[in-house]
């Protein structure tokens, strides 16, 4: 993610700025934001997810759908890139998540892209993609 100098960091209003451009379909916001969740940052925190062991900590650590959202994000993103260094950046970050993820959860990623790109119709996408990144 590039950083902007100047400004203070806002991590915060970074994940609404990111959300917005990920809900209409740009695949860079969809990784940044995928990566925020995979940091825990800007996002609300939840303390049931805070079980997460230690190793894990700067990936994980105590924030709403840490793990899973940014899976989801990163997964979706990787899926509709055409983009080269942004699709093995997304690769590396999966396999990264997927260590420390269950298998159930990774499982879900293609059937809730599935359904985030049936809500959202007018995004690009192929369903070769969905089904080659499984």
């Amino acid at each position: 993610m590039t950083r902007a100098l100047g400004v203070p960091q806002d991590y915060r209003q970074a994940a609404d700025w990111y959300r917005k451009a990920a809900e209409q379909g740009l695949a860079e916001a969809q990784y940044g934001l995928g990566f925020l969740y995979h940091n825990g940052n800007g996002v609300p925190k939840d303390e049931t997810q805070a079980t997460v062991s230690a190793p894990v900590m700067p990936m994980a650590r105590g924030w709403t759908g840490t793990l899973n959202e940014g899976y989801f994000w990163i997964f979706l993103a990787n899926t509709r890139t055409m983009d080269s260094g942004l699709k093995k950046q997304a690769k590396d970050t999966l396999e990264s998540l997927a260590t420390v993820m269950k298998k159930s959860d990774i499982k879900s990623a293609p059937k809730r892209a599935q359904s985030w790109l049936n809500e959202h119709p007018h995004h690009l996408f192929t369903e070769q993609a969905l089904q080659a990144d499984q």
